[in-house]
């Protein structure tokens, strides 16, 4: 299967799918924006949080689960993935906190423009609803260990998708979480009711594209411990295990019974080496 063909402008690549389902990756970029000097986190206002730090291969593992959702559906997500370097621009930040020259307020606006847009398009053709999955890296924490952490304000962000249902939404077994549960990764929270990580409830791409507001979408936040983003095996079977995943929930969006079916059942047993089964925190 010929590989997915991205667009690339002011250092922002995008990929127009078909399917309600958007993958975003802000924080693996590389490139210097032209005229973009490194920030240097003074006069933020107080509450930025500063950070420079690089979601190694999380733009890997984006593009990675885009061709896991095609080979399952047929058909392509959306996807953002900015290629400018966090040390220059902050994409998952508000803009006064993102950058620090005019001169990269533009690469900025490019990333959030295509994310809006896409939103905006996804709605359009889905009857207002979709689902965002914002990809990031993250250390374990030594206090709640885990290797994926899930970020969603406690549910403030996917409350179309939590609407009319029990909280335990993404919990169930055949749920975002409680799939990738079965495929041997530890989750937090791993259960309804279980608080998110404090520092890992979610940025600022799913806290303005949530379906909290009247023209958002579900947005997940997924912040992905490093030994799973790195080793190119772990990575693979990863996203494969995240493209079932996102199976669990895509019926909700897709209207027709026939492509909600054939969704869960095409390709299940296509898979990368590697799948792993146990159930404790990787290693």
């Amino acid at each position: 299967m010929r590989a997915l063909s991205y667009e690339n402008a002011f250092l922002v690549d995008r990929l127009r799918g078909t399917l309600p389902v958007l993958l975003a990756c802000g924080h693996d970029g590389t490139e210097q924006p032209e005229g973009v000097p490194p920030r240097s986190g003074k006069d933020l206002p107080a509450n930025c949080l500063f950070n420079t730090s690089r979601d190694r291969d999380a733009a890997s593992l984006t593009r990675a689960v885009a061709e896991q959702l095609r080979a399952r559906a047929g058909e392509m997500p959306y996807v953002v993935i900015a290629t400018f370097d966090r040390d220059y621009i902050d994409a998952n930040r508000s803009a006064e906190c993102a950058f620090e020259t005019d001169a990269a307020q533009t690469y900025y606006e490019e990333y959030h423009d295509v994310l809006g847009g896409f939103v905006g398009e996804i709605r359009a053709e889905n009857d207002g609803i979709g689902l965002l999955l914002d990809l990031h890296g993250s250390k374990r924490r030594e206090e709640a260990p885990a290797d994926i952490y899930i970020g969603t304000e406690n549910g403030l962000t996917i409350t179309a998708l939590r609407k009319g249902t029990s909280d335990d939404v993404l919990y169930r077994r055949r749920g975002l979480v409680g799939l990738l549960q079965a495929a041997g990764y530890a989750m937090l929270p791993g259960a309804a009711g279980v608080p998110e990580h404090p520092s890992l409830t979610g940025g600022y791409t799913v806290e303005t594209y949530g379906s909290h507001h009247t023209d958002g979408i579900d947005a997940i936040q997924l912040e992905i411990v490093a030994e799973l983003r790195t080793d190119v095996t772990r990575r693979l079977a990863l996203a494969a295990d995240l493209a079932d995943a996102i199976a669990s929930l895509l019926p909700r969006w897709v209207p027709s019974p026939t492509r909600s079916r054939s969704w869960h059942t095409r390709h299940r047993d296509e898979r990368p080496p590697g799948r792993r089964r146990s159930h404790t925190p990787l290693a």
